[in-house]
């Protein structure tokens, strides 16, 4: 199997950026579907808490993706280097402790409301200096959250994919 044949909509440029944005890295993806990002974030990253409730969402139809996820991670030889926490964002961030993650992956819901409520647990769990990397940063409702929740960011960009260092004030 091939990182292609895993459906999803991270880019190959998109990917790259978040291979090399993990690297030795704990990260926290928000959003998995079927583990195309994963994949990308695991082939570097020191380890990688993936986060999804596999049910799908407006945006991808309903599905059960869990077990297509699975077989994906193991497929592409990453599988024990994830950590997956199946359930709602909310539910899991609430349990997640603050200032462990090096780098949040934020792609799960799109409207403002959700994106806004995971750019609140990506600031929470995110170390001081660590990355927040955004899929789908040319929407209008992505852009406002980041705002929003982080005010202004020097901010990078691969394709669709947005990212910058989280520095408290």
């Amino acid at each position: 199997m091939n990182i292609d044949e895993i459906r999803g909509w991270m880019s190959r440029d998109e990917g790259a950026a978040l291979s090399m944005l993990a690297t030795d890295k704990v990260v926290l993806e928000m959003g998995v579907f079927c583990g195309k990002s994963t994949v990308y974030l695991a082939k570097t990253a020191r380890l990688v808490h993936a986060c999804d409730w596999h049910f799908g969402d407006s945006g991808t139809g309903d599905a059960d993706t869990l077990s297509e996820c699975v077989s994906n991670l193991r497929a592409m030889g990453v599988y024990s280097k994830v950590i997956l926490h199946v359930g709602r964002f909310e539910d899991i961030g609430a349990v997640l402790a603050s200032n462990v993650f090096d780098m949040v992956l934020i792609d799960g819901g799109h409207d403002s409301k959700e994106v806004g409520h995971d750019c609140a647990i990506a600031k929470r769990v995110l170390k001081p200096g660590g990355v927040i990397a955004m899929h789908d940063s040319d929407r209008a409702s992505v852009q406002w959250a980041r705002q929003t929740v982080f005010g202004e960011v020097d901010i990078q960009e691969a394709g669709s994919l947005a990212w910058f260092t989280w520095r408290p004030e």
